[in-house]
């Protein structure tokens, strides 16, 4: 009887830690099924507030750039040191936007929904036929998970210098702190027009 028990008992702590190992091979590793990064409307990544700045390195120089002021129509007036006028962005829960003063958006920067492989397009100036997309979520940016965006623009022969010309432009943006990131390319180049890439170093904003 004894021994009927022991081998009993045996058998259950037999089951119990092969049920236990299977189970934990069951489950997916981190890598594997990685926790989505939470969704952010445009607005979010794009902080408005007077006073908010960053300190940015452009091209190897470094500048200061701002928030100065907010419009009747709702625009953020942003300007920085170099800077030879103001620029005017539109900022909302559906799209953030490069404006002109009477609140029409030039170049749409972000558009919901900001999910990986989502995409937009639209009319460039000068007739450039455009279209953004969102590549990734979680790129890794100030040690924060950011949005990565592209931007892609053909512009018709003669619209800018000779050729018909490529613009990709490459921005990342950070929630609560804005654009971390950019960079552009030119195809083929254009003389004198070398769009230095745009890194933030140092920032303050609200919140």
């Amino acid at each position: 009887c004894s021994r009927a028990r022991v081998s009993q008992v045996r058998a259950v702590t037999r089951f119990v830690l092969i049920s236990a190992l299977l189970a934990a091979g069951c489950g997916a590793s981190d890598e594997e099924s990685p926790t989505p990064p939470p969704s952010v409307a445009p607005a979010a990544l794009f902080p408005t507030t007077v006073g908010d700045r960053w300190r940015e390195r452009v091209g190897g120089a470094a500048r200061t750039r701002g928030v100065t002021a907010t419009t009747p129509e709702g625009l953020a007036v942003l300007f920085g040191q170099g800077d030879t006028q103001p620029a005017f962005y539109r900022a909302s829960e559906q799209e953030v936007g490069l404006a002109r003063p009477d609140g029409s958006v030039i170049e749409p920067l972000l558009r919901a929904p900001i999910r990986a492989g989502a995409g937009w397009d639209y009319e460039g100036a000068r007739s450039a036929r455009c279209r953004g997309e969102i590549l990734r979520l979680d790129a890794p940016h100030v040690g924060r998970r950011c949005v990565s965006v592209r931007r892609r623009c053909v512009h018709p022969a003669g619209t800018l210098v000779g050729p018909e010309t490529t613009r990709v432009t490459e921005e990342a943006y950070c929630p609560g702190v804005g654009r971390v990131r950019a960079r552009t390319t030119l195809s083929p180049p254009i003389e004198g027009a070398t769009p230095g890439d745009v890194e933030v170093v140092a920032w303050r904003v609200a919140g």
